[in-house]
């Protein structure tokens, strides 16, 4: 494992063996066995990015040093009688298991793991009691295929909590595989009718908003109308006594009425301002 991890880490995406003895081939999504020059196909598959996230799915003590993946290790397309079929097919399930548990740490002698859902379960496993199980990869990979997969993870290890009361995390099968994705499919449906309700909550509150706020300037202006017209009203009163009075027209803006006038206006915009 430190030899693969140390390779792939200096590559970054993929390792080709070119093989002198035979014709057979197999690949994984990151490893390939080809006879001397022949050609590859690649997967497309993004490593690194699939790093990234199961370190934040899960914590794995000592990824640092094994830097792998399962799928360095699925094998793809392969032959019968592949000597490194069953060696494959453990470090599969070693590290399916690793990145399921929220807690794994990898030692000499086995594996030590810690799930935490609905419960919290440890186990400790010698490499020579880990056998193949298709469906452990199958689970880490639902997880990292699409969606969210830290709420996936979740999901998952509050299911395989509730099998561990009957059998060990290494003897799933299908029915638990089903059981994660009904449930995921459940939050779903639940996180959506969530979703609708908050939005028709948003537009109820948007709608209120712009509701109060058009009231709230019509008021502004009818009382900003109302004022004008008092402030016109006085001129008009003013102009009209000077009229009816004896003195002179072009005597009714003096410095008493002018001073009244400013006083006025500078309360009318006070007023407006507090509105």
């Amino acid at each position: 494992m430190k030899a693969f991890a140390l390779l792939l880490r200096e590559t970054e995406k993929h390792i080709i063996f070119e093989m002198f003895d035979v014709e057979d081939t197999f690949n994984t999504k990151t490893m390939f066995f080809l006879p001397a020059g022949r050609a590859i196909v690649l997967s497309g598959f993004d490593r690194r990015q699939r790093l990234q996230e199961c370190r934040e799915t899960s914590y794995f003590y000592n990824q640092e040093t094994y830097e792998l993946l399962p799928d360095d290790f699925r094998i793809e397309n392969g032959y019968e009688g592949n000597l490194l079929k069953e060696l494959f097919s453990k470090l599969e399930a070693v590290l399916s298991i690793c990145y399921l548990a929220s807690n794994a740490t990898v030692q000499a002698a086995g594996v030590k793991l810690q799930i935490i859902g609905q419960r919290s379960v440890e186990y400790a496993y010698r490499y020579s009691d880990i056998c193949e199980n298709s469906v452990l990869y199958k689970i880490y990979d639902w997880i990292h295929s699409g969606g969210n997969p830290i709420d996936k993870a979740i999901i998952a290890r509050n299911i395989i909590c509730l099998h561990c009361k009957y059998e060990p995390p290494l003897n799933m099968d299908e029915r638990v595989l089903a059981s994660i994705q009904s449930n995921y499919n459940l939050y779903l449906k639940d996180n959506v009718a969530q979703y609708l309700e908050l939005k028709n909550k948003m537009a109820e509150f948007i709608s209120d908003t712009v509701s109060r706020t058009g009231e709230y300037a019509t008021e502004l202006l009818d009382r900003f109308k109302t004022n004008l017209i008092a402030v016109f009203g006085f001129l008009f009163t003013v102009i009209l006594a000077d009229v009816v009075s004896d003195q002179p027209l072009d005597n009714i803006f003096t410095r008493d009425i002018t001073a009244i006038l400013e006083l006025v206006l500078a309360g009318s915009l006070v007023y407006l301002y507090m509105l």
